[in-house]
């Protein structure tokens, strides 16, 4: 089930403008030095579970949140008079293009999504 939701994720996803790279969670910025360098804008998805329940068929109900990493180029200045402001701000329409994408997909295995 996780990975199916992984993998129609990084579809959607890909899509995004500016978006290079997708990959799971593991902490890897706080490792760069130890990693591959990323491109930026890279995305990191992590799935937690809440709670399970049991349905029939050996299947499971779960409740999961998906939380979505962002690694952007640096941000700059983003104060009221800077003079690259525009290139710092940047970060805020790459996580409305990813909330855009998001917000109210549905697949097979899960329900729709929404921000929280």
């Amino acid at each position: 089930m996780i990975k199916e939701l992984y993998t129609e994720l990084c579809t959607v996803l890909s899509a995004v403008d500016d978006v290079k790279y997708i990959d799971l969670w593991n902490e890897q910025p706080f490792y760069e030095d130890r990693e591959v360098p990323f491109p930026k804008v890279s995305l990191f998805l992590e799935f937690t579970s809440e709670s399970f329940s049991d349905l029939g068929n050996n299947g499971q109900l779960a409740d999961m949140q998906v939380s979505v990493y962002v690694l952007y180029k640096t941000m700059g200045e983003s104060r009221h008079t800077a003079s690259r402001q525009e290139e710092a701000l940047g970060f805020l329409d790459v996580l409305q293009n990813v909330h855009k994408a998001l917000q109210g997909i549905q697949g097979e295995h899960y329900g729709k999504a929404s921000r929280t």
